[in-house]
């Protein structure tokens, strides 16, 4: 049983009630997780996995997991054949309820289109939220109609955080419809990783009398790590004891790293979810400065053991950073911000204090936003199955 809940007790008894397809783009670290705690903690339901593309964009390393029905469909036929080709699996396996991520190609129109007329329970989810919402006078206009009437058709809306309901109300979901089911890693890895910091910073070349500041992401323009770049030269001067650790690969990479070499370690791409855990156990803050992040699992991940730092429009930051307590935000793009809050989460006075604090906001946020307590009881209002009894352990 993962996590906080010691036990499942639902007044269906243990036979199957309902199978499920949840479709998804890829398989990813953090989503294979959920399905596995979906086929674990709800032994009612039938999980079928279904992917609509056939590899991952990052090459993560992990072991494909048959308890949560795997099924892959190729990308290399057109979008709406891709659509009917999962629709025909979809009837032929009887599928009862689809949770559907992501509502932006003509596969899953279809899709939300066939469940609407054979009264087949849709819930969408859509991991936007409403900083990120800025669309043009006309642009905004035809988003409006299209999202909203996708909406519509959907037994409900599964969403990530606070900034993600935010978003859907707007769009004209009711509020009895949204449900809060977010990205999530595997808590108790990050909570407890495998190796130790001395391990840890002889394998990545990083001296052990240091602190560190650690980004974890892809190197595009949207992320912002050259903005993290310049307001860590200005800090450098300031906090000689502390460094900048870089995670990640992308087009940005080569450039930046050949302009920033002092105190900055690049650590490329981890493509293996324990060794991450365990290098942000090396560090002590977390730094996010994106321009645009719809949810952002990495902070999610990075609260079980450091202090926080994310722009004010990354959706996690909103759920997971309590201002002054365990971190801070900032303006988005504005480095004399950025600057501001890397001074006050370095602070000697600070960074210990919120390290600390980190954790305890996690897991009381867990505790409000359990996606499959949020599951369970998305399918007993559609009327797929009864509602199950959890048993929070304390």
């Amino acid at each position: 049983m993962d996590g906080d809940f010691s036990r499942s007790v639902s007044t269906a008894g243990s036979s199957v009630s309902v199978r499920l397809a949840i479709i998804a783009n890829e398989q990813t670290p953090y989503r294979l997780h959920l399905h596995r705690r979906i086929a674990r903690e709800m032994p009612e339901v039938e999980l079928w996995s279904l992917f609509t593309h056939e590899t991952a964009s990052s090459p993560w390393r992990f072991e494909e997991d048959q308890a949560i029905r795997p099924v892959r469909f190729s990308r290399s036929s057109p979008a709406w054949v891709q659509g009917g080709r999962i629709v025909r699996w979809l009837e032929e396996h009887n599928i009862q309820a689809i949770v559907l991520f992501g509502y932006n190609d003509l596969a899953r129109l279809r899709i939300v289109r066939w469940a609407s007329a054979k009264r087949v329970p849709c819930f969408l989810f859509g991991d936007s939220n409403i900083r990120g919402d800025q669309p043009s006078v006309w642009k905004g206009f035809l988003k409006c109609r299209y999202v909203s009437w996708v909406l519509r058709q959907t037994a409900g809306v599964f969403h990530c955080g606070r900034l993600g309901r935010e978003y859907f109300l707007r769009y004209g979901v009711s509020a009895s419809r949204l449900y809060t089911f977010p990205y999530e890693p595997d808590y108790a890895l990050f909570s407890n990783p495998p190796l130790e910091r001395a391990s840890v910073c002889r394998r990545y070349g990083l001296p052990q009398d240091r602190r560190f500041l650690i980004f974890a992401g892809r190197m595009v323009p949207a992320k912002r790590p050259e903005l993290l770049l310049s307001a860590f030269e200005e800090l450098a001067a300031i906090r000689p004891e502390w460094d900048l650790v870089m995670v990640g690969d992308g087009p940005l990479k080569r450039k930046l790293q050949d302009h920033f070499d002092t105190r900055v370690h690049w650590l490329g791409f981890i493509d293996d979810s324990a060794e991450l855990a365990s290098l942000y156990s090396a560090c002590d803050v977390f730094v996010l400065p994106s321009d645009f992040e719809p949810w952002g699992v990495v902070l999610t991940e990075a609260a079980c053991q450091l202090a926080l730092a994310a722009s004010s429009v990354v959706g996690a930051a909103a759920d997971v950073i309590e201002e002054g307590l365990n971190g801070t935000t900032f303006v988005s793009g504005d480095l004399g911000d950025l600057k501001r809050a890397l001074k006050y989460v370095t602070d000697p006075a600070n960074t210990q204090r919120m390290k600390a604090a980190s954790p305890i906001v996690i897991r009381k946020w867990r505790n409000l936003s359990d996606p499959i307590l949020s599951l369970t009881q998305a399918l007993s209002d559609a009327g797929v199955r009864p509602a199950a009894v959890r048993v929070y352990a304390g």
